[in-house]
């Protein structure tokens, strides 16, 4: 089962950041590589589950090194052969189609960036790197590949992962050994390389039994007796009978072993019995899932929640920043941020329960679909293929795009759309946070026009008359919490202490008051079928468009909001959070001006109020989303009802991350902005700027590791 990309994209992202911020804060010496190597795991996380990958392991000196080098008819130029200690880092060999010699590179971070880039390697370099890694020269590099001409897997998103030789952990030897052991336990693939002299050791059937243990448990690896060229079949024989008998290999697996060694002819015999049998025992590396999901939120549990303590306490120790004034800001986004994370988990539960049962309503309707146009006489036995040469061909294609259309139009009874979905958790959020009654909270999404659809009925909302949101207070505190001075302006009064409490109690309503903005646009659309075709028709790409065709729907929606003094309150509060000028200065008492003002800039701005609009249309979780979840999806389930379920529930995790995410973006936004506005407020020095800038990136990692914790506990429930 595959992890999502985009989750370990962002959270790379936010470490990157964190790393630029932590030089210009002069925080601790150990804490860039401490970083780094976070970094690093969480990039072979992702190699790993961008392609099949079958780790290529053993002890020192058994000849994985050798084994690379005779399935691609290489010479030494690349990989060498080392009887000693040999690579200190995995090296991923993958299959380039175009290319007819290999080329190295070298995957690197920039530190001034913070941005992804891949260096070239000349051979001695690439050499120098994977058996001297750890030196000063590569410190800002993360991972090494091999790219090699096609030769045994035909264009198939399948490649080999090198690691490091097995050996017994020491202080020396600790970096690598751990990566070693984490990158193979989540590739999908085993080779475990031994020889004739090692068999005959009693340490090899340690090593044997320790790999089982803690690496391969639930493994069927792939055994692999090098060095056998020169020897007879009987002997050769032998050797494959006494590796059955140290890894434990039953009789009726024997296909498992394969004796291995240098000869053309010798070669072709072997790489086939080895591909053949990778081909066959592939199948049971979804079996190995609960092995993968351990290893990552180990990482995410308890390395990076040690690392995010390390950073802190360097700023602890260095004594930066501990004015009274900012005490006071720290109080007032503390409140904002436990505001945003009870929302959040509230708005994940809702998310998860409601997209599930939507998508269990589109796996009924594709497998439906499936039965009728696929399980025929004749047909079940015949589409299926062995796993290494399972690829996306017509066949393929109809499967695919069957899912997708039962995941559009799900059918049945309920919601007729993911955004109806959407505005129905949206409206259940609002009903608890805001006591906004709507009827979409019940399920009751009906043709009807959009104020009564949001619950505002008869020119006044249906909730509570004591509704905090309502408060004439609100805005001014809005106000005072976010908005930058200009440099023409009088500098405002210092915020006083009566004014702290108040405005500890209204940061607390910004969550919710900035997703009732993106339920106000998913209503916009969720009413009004013409406007949802016309979104409907544009590329994921086409943000302009979208933003354009929104803020014409809410304009169109002027005259039939005159009157409602509700809506009018909510908006004003709507533009302080956005930083609409008119809703902060107050120079417009309407609604149709507010829907002017607050339209107009939200969807044509690069700010918070774009991100929600472009949300709540959905465009950017339509085709893109439905392309980019189903491409992540490892084939290696070869039956076609059993890839349903694993792309719906792919396709449903894919979609409840990516609307948190957009929330986690204008919680970040927000948080930013009050943060520069309460440092003006409470007359902070702007020596405390780099620590303060610091702390934001260590809350977007925060964030980053919840989303992607969250996504691969959802794949240990599956699991």
């Amino acid at each position: 089962m595959a992890f999502n990309t985009g989750s370990i994209e962002k959270l790379t992202s936010a470490l990157s950041n964190v790393l630029k911020a932590s030089d210009g804060a002069a925080a601790d010496k150990a804490v860039a590589p401490a970083i780094m190597e976070v970094i690093r795991e969480l990039q072979i996380v992702r190699e790993l589950n961008e392609r099949y990958y079958i780790a290529v392991a053993g002890s020192q000196g058994a000849g994985k090194t050798r084994l690379m080098r005779e399935l691609y008819a290489l010479d030494r130029t690349w990989l060498d052969d080392n009887e000693g200690r040999g690579e200190k880092m995995p090296v991923f060999i993958v299959e380039q189609e175009g290319i007819d010699v290999p080329q190295g590179v070298v995957q690197c971070i920039d530190p001034q960036t913070g941005h992804l880039y891949e260096k070239p390697l000349q051979p001695a370099e690439f050499r120098a790197r994977i058996t001297g890694w750890g030196d000063d020269s590569g410190k800002n590099e993360l991972l090494p590949r091999l790219l090699v001409p096609s030769r045994h897997f035909n264009g198939s998103k399948v490649g080999f992962v090198l690691l490091p030789g097995y050996e017994i952990e020491n202080e020396q030897n600790t970096a690598w050994q751990k990566l070693m052991r984490r990158t193979l336990r989540l590739a999908l693939g085993t080779v475990v390389v031994t020889d004739a002299a090692r068999l005959a050791e009693s340490s090899q059937r340690e090593i044997a039994e320790d790999l089982a243990r803690t690496c391969l448990a639930m493994r069927k690896p792939m055994i692999v007796a090098s060095k056998t060229e020169n020897l007879t079949p009987v002997a050769r024989a032998d050797i494959a009978k006494r590796a059955a008998q140290v890894f434990g290999v039953p009789e009726h697996e024997r296909n498992r072993i394969v004796t291995a060694g240098v000869g053309a002819a010798y070669v072709a015999d072997w790489s086939a019995a080895l591909i053949a049998g990778l081909g066959h025992y592939a199948l049971r590396a979804a079996d190995s899932t609960e092995l993968r999901i351990d290893d990552l939120l180990d990482l995410l549990d308890v390395e990076l929640p040690g690392l995010q303590e390390l950073i802190e306490s360097s700023l602890v120790d260095k004594e930066l920043g501990n004015s009274v004034a900012e005490r006071h800001r720290s109080v007032i986004v503390e409140h904002f941020d436990a505001a945003a994370k009870k929302y959040r988990r509230n708005y994940e539960r809702e998310l998860r329960t409601q997209t599930r049962l939507y998508a269990n309503r589109a796996r009924e309707t594709a497998r439906a679909r499936y039965q009728q146009e696929e399980v025929g006489i004749g047909n079940k036995v015949r589409h299926l293929k062995n796993f290494l040469s399972l690829r996306s061909g017509a066949r393929e294609e109809a499967h695919i795009r069957r899912i997708v259309d039962s995941w559009r139009d799900p059918g049945g009874e309920g919601v007729k759309s993911l955004l109806e979905s959407d505005f129905g958790v949206l409206s259940r959020m609002t009903e608890s946070h805001l006591e906004i009654d709507s009827p979409a909270a019940d399920g009751r999404i009906t043709d009807t026009s959009m104020l009564p659809l949001l619950g505002y009925k008869n020119g006044e909302v249906t909730s509570s008359d004591a509704a905090s949101w309502t408060a004439p207070h609100v805005p001014a505190g809005l106000r005072r919490v976010l908005t930058l001075p200009r440099k023409d302006a009088a500098v405002p009064a210092a915020i006083s202490h009566d004014e702290h409490e108040a405005l500890q109690r209204v940061v607390e309503l910004i969550p919710a008051i900035t997703m009732e903005f993106v339920r106000i646009n998913q209503a916009m659309i969720v009413s009004e079928p013409d406007l949802r075709a016309r979104l409907d028709t544009l590329q994921a790409s086409d943000k302009a468009a979208a933003a354009q065709k929104l803020g014409d729907a809410a304009r169109n929606l002027r005259g039939q909001v005159e009157l409602n003094d509700s809506l009018k309150r909510m908006l004003r509060a709507v533009g302080c959070i956005l930083a609409v000028d008119v809703a902060i200065d107050g120079t417009v008492d309407t609604v149709p001006s507010l829907i002017d003002a607050i339209f107009g800039t939200a969807t044509t701005a690069a700010g918070a109020g774009a991100t929600a609009s472009l949300i709540a249309s959905g465009v950017l979780a339509a085709g893109f989303l439905l392309h980019s979840a189903i491409r992540e999806v490892h084939q290696y389930d070869a039956a076609r009802s059993g890839y349903i379920n694993t792309v719906m529930d792919h396709l449903s995790n894919e979609h409840v991350a990516h609307q948190l995410e957009v929330f986690d973006q204008l919680m970040e936004r927000i948080g930013e902005r009050m943060h520069r506005a309460l440092a003006a407020a409470y007359r902070l020095d702007v020596s405390a700027g780099f620590r303060d800038h610091l702390l934001r990136c260590l809350a977007a990692v925060e964030r980053a590791r919840l989303n992607l914790m969250s996504d691969v506990r959802d794949r240990q429930v599956l699991a």
